[in-house]
């Protein structure tokens, strides 16, 4: 399998393509960042040294773009650089911002150790370090709904089409006028049908 889940969307129809694309999304939506599933280093075979996110908010390519524009070989794997590994630099590191970066990439590298188990795909996103489906939840709707929304509108003593005609206002998809003319829908007007005074 990929290491990379943004590269596995699209790529079939199984569980784990559906989480990629869910996650692909969500982070296009700036929801959650790509941050939030990171790998979990344990014999580095299977994590990208640049390219996946494993220990820190962003990759080592984006962290350190000096060094990764000067990698060979940018597909690299964790234990192909870690505990003494051999570099592939196309030319030797210069001093200024070159050498500053190696300096601080190898004080990172130093609280690094690797084991014998696999590396493993783990959530850690704000407060929480397992991944829910209620968590994941709650933090979209923290994102999309209106504060006093949240905890009325999966209200279940209410019936079924009353929970979804109110979640369907809150993100404009009911066939309102004002909805239709933003859609780019031509109609004769926006105004309502009754007063023909406001929208």
């Amino acid at each position: 399998m990929n290491p990379n889940y943004r590269e596995n969307s699209g790529l079939g129809s199984g569980v784990w393509s559906s989480m990629c694309n869910s996650f692909n999304k969500l982070h296009d939506l700036e929801v959650i960042p790509l941050s939030a599933v990171q790998k979990k280093i344990g014999n580095g075979q299977e994590t990208r040294f640049w390219l996946d996110c494993w220990g820190t908010s962003s990759t080592l390519a984006v962290k350190y773009p000096r060094l990764y524009a000067l990698e060979m070989d940018k597909q690299c794997f964790v234990n192909q650089r870690v505990d003494g590994g051999s570099w592939n630099w196309r030319r030797e590191i210069r001093g200024g911002r070159e050498s500053e970066q190696f300096d601080n990439l190898i004080v990172e590298l130093g609280h690094v150790s690797l084991t014998d188990s696999q590396d493993r795909w783990i959530w850690s996103f704000g407060d929480m370090t397992d991944f829910t489906v209620k968590g994941v939840r709650k933090v979209i709707d923290d994102f999309i709904l209106p504060s006093w929304a949240r905890k009325t509108i999966w209200f279940k003593f209410l019936p079924r089409k009353v929970i979804i005609c109110a979640w369907r206002v809150l993100l404009k998809r009911l066939p309102m006028r004002v909805n239709l003319v933003s859609k780019g829908i031509d109609i004769p007007s926006s105004l309502c049908p009754i007063c023909n005074d406001h929208e």
